[in-house]
């Protein structure tokens, strides 16, 4: 076996099983221990610390599913009951929601809130996102200032997705939901749409999100107030009534 081949192999069987030893490395190539040991010794240190750097192994190769992002339009001041239309469609939902498709993806506006959620096909492409925003909000007529239009594409926020690790082997079926709640990951293994694959469910946490909105709501609050007292200097809060300890002004 030529020294090429030889390097070449113990790289694959490397791929296959990490833990590999030297002496079964030369048991399954049905080669002397004895005499290529060096050599094996010598490609499985090389392998590793190709592998730290990124060269050892290929890149794990995955598949993202239902990619989804959101952004809130409630500073628009839309007229929410007259967008059926302009291509959307009420839901049967509760909360009231309309929906708007195109070639790119589905869009929910939930007209209580302000908040579009978007969901596009795949494969996955964040300008596709930019799309079909404005395909439901643009070339409708629905917002025609392209500095709102572009402000309201620079806050588009992604949600999260589905990304799907293929395995060479059948898995057990199995769900790990503990981070769910706290970060957003749900973890399912040997699921029945892909025995083969670990399938990751990464999002962007509710409470984060409500957190972040509020934050924004309030800044803005804060921001008009600033506004109004540069207008009127005179213009003071008015006094609470409680007594101010000798320090305070």
């Amino acid at each position: 076996m030529s020294t090429k081949s030889l390097r070449a192999a113990v790289f694959e069987l490397l791929k296959e099983n990490e833990l590999i030893s030297a002496k079964m490395i030369a048991q399954t190539l049905q080669i002397s221990y004895k005499q290529h040991k060096r050599s094996i010794w010598n490609y499985c240190s090389k392998w590793r610390t190709y592998r730290k750097k990124g060269l050892g192994s290929n890149p794990q190769k995955f598949r993202i599913h239902k990619p989804r992002a959101y952004v809130y339009v409630d500073n628009l001041n839309l007229n929410f009951v007259g967008l059926e239309a302009f291509g959307w469609k009420r839901t049967n939902m509760t909360n009231g929601a309309l929906m708007f498709r195109s070639s790119y993806g589905v869009m929910w506006l939930f007209p209580s809130t302000g908040r579009v959620s978007l969901q596009i096909r795949k494969p996955y492409n964040k300008g596709k996102f930019f799309q079909l925003f404005c395909d439901g909000f643009t070339l409708n007529g629905l917002i025609s200032d392209m500095k709102i239009l572009d402000s309201l594409l620079e806050s588009i926020r992604f949600k999260g997705a589905h990304a799907v690790f293929d395995t060479t082997e059948i898995l057990p079926h199995m769900v790990i939901d503990a981070f769910k709640l706290s970060n957003g990951v749900v973890i399912r293994i040997g699921d029945k749409s892909d025995r083969r694959g670990v399938e990751v469910e990464f999002c962007y946490p509710n409470f984060a999100e409500k957190a972040e909105a509020q934050i924004k709501k309030n800044s803005d609050i804060i921001s008009k107030l600033l506004e109004l007292l540069k207008r009127d200097p005179k213009t003071k809060p008015k006094d609470s009534g409680v007594d101010k300890p000798f320090y305070v002004s």
